[in-house]
């Protein structure tokens, strides 16, 4: 994969005039309300996800550990923890959650935020 370094550092949310074109015609009071929350979203995408998914890609892809050092059959596939770090909180920023609870956001916003984040 060829990374775009221009794109460093932009808010993948505000820097994608079409997305807010397609959100306001579906959806035009749900996509103010939670036009914060998205924005926020495509800041952290399009710093800390990117910056991480580069060096991942680059030098600390996957791998497959096959044996333990006993010579264990464990067939466990050993990630970057910092990659760990960044997918544990795109959890806890509601790429899932936000549609439960008290107060759910619609799937539109949570669709969104998987769109932001796909092309890392």
């Amino acid at each position: 994969m060829q990374y775009r370094r221009e794109t460093r550092g932009l808010n993948f949310f505000e820097h994608d005039p079409n997305l807010h074109d397609v959100l306001q015609r579906i959806d035009g009071n749900g996509f103010a309300r939670w036009r914060q929350t998205l924005s926020s979203f495509g800041a952290w995408v399009g710093n800390e996800v990117d910056a991480e998914a580069e060096y991942t890609d680059r030098h600390r892809p996957p791998i497959l550990r096959t044996y333990n050092r006993d010579a264990d059959l464990v067939n466990e596939v050993v990630h970057n923890p910092a990659w760990q770090a960044v997918s544990r909180e795109a959890y806890e920023r509601g790429v899932v959650g936000l549609n439960y609870g008290d107060d759910p956001a619609p799937f539109l916003v949570t669709f969104t935020m998987g769109y932001l984040i796909v092309p890392i």
